[in-house]
């Protein structure tokens, strides 16, 4: 399957290229022109696990949970002049989704063939692969009008811009609170990706920014890595300041360790989970279940722990 995760922050997408091209693979069955279009963009891949990181290949292989942080934080501190946001709707009843994608600079680009990407992705997706893993996330389903993306120019006075954009029916078998639109902006000639963004599918309420420092809503943004061993960094969002308290429990329902208990004030907050329980004794492998509260709103998501 091809998995595709896009940060908020001033960085490119990270994209893990995982792909089994036998016929009992759901997820590139589901989808072979685009994952074959998107990892063929990427001329050098041949086998899997790879990791690109701003359209630039990390060289340390095979990757660890090391040199993915490591490379992530590397490519993190190289600024960006581009903003990215993404706005749109969608229809609870007919499951219609409206999404437009504008990014602009204050600054001019490189000179390459640019173009806009829009992508949709589903997590908490339940099935038994090969390899053990039995829930995936971040599971490419759709591209925008393609892998190919819309080609954009940037041109006139400053701030520049330019935007593309996707009408669609979410497919019955997608569970809507899963989706989400991720979205980025790609230099073709040099594989460099500016800017990136995500956003829930249900939080398309007429407008919300991709973009880091433009905090909309509060929820949970996701936690990475999953499946984890033994570290997952947990991110989410406050819209105003207040109490959060992230729970971690079992499948029996029983609460295994609290990650977050206090007050955080407006924006986007990590915290970190060592698979351990409230006495720091480690967990057994399996699916536990994250619990945010926060401003009146309860969010669970599944992590997935191999040890």
């Amino acid at each position: 399957f091809n998995n595709f995760v896009a940060s908020h922050t001033d960085v490119a997408a990270i994209t893990f290229h995982t792909n089994y091209p036998a016929g009992n693979d759901p997820f590139y069955v589901h989808n072979t022109t685009d994952n074959l279009g998107r990892l063929n963009f990427y001329t050098e891949i041949w086998g899997v696990p790879w990791l690109w990181m701003d359209g630039i290949l990390e060289p340390n292989y095979p990757y660890t949970t090391t040199s993915v942080t490591n490379a992530y934080n590397t490519r993190k501190a190289v600024p960006t002049s581009v903003n990215l946001t993404i706005e749109g709707s969608y229809d609870d009843a007919t499951r219609a989704v409206e999404v437009t994608v504008t990014a602009s600079t204050d600054a001019a680009l490189p000179a390459g063939t640019w173009r806009l990407h829009i992508g949709l992705t589903e997590s908490g997706i339940y099935f038994n692969a090969p390899n053990g893993t039995q829930i995936h996330d971040h599971v490419m389903r759709d591209m925008f009008p393609s892998y190919n993306g819309t080609s954009v120019t940037f041109s006139g006075g400053f701030p520049q811009t330019a935007s593309a954009s996707a009408n669609f029916t979410l497919m019955g078998l997608y569970v809507a609170e899963e989706c989400r639109i991720v979205a980025w902006l790609q230099n073709h000639s040099t594989k460099e990706v500016y800017q990136s963004g995500m956003v829930l599918v249900t939080e398309l309420t007429g407008g919300l920014s991709g973009v880091a420092d433009l905090v909309s809503l509060t929820g949970l943004v996701g936690a990475y890595p999953n499946p984890f061993n033994p570290n997952t960094t947990v991110a989410f969002r406050l819209e105003n300041e207040g109490p959060v308290r992230l729970g971690v429990f079992d499948l029996q329902g029983r609460e295994v360790a609290v990650l977050a208990n206090d007050v955080f004030p407006q924006g986007e907050h990590r915290v970190s989970w060592r698979g351990v329980d409230a006495r720091g004794r480690a967990v057994g492998s399996g699916v536990y279940f994250l619990q945010f509260v926060a401003d009146g709103r309860s969010e669970s998501t599944k992590l997935v722990l191999l040890r």
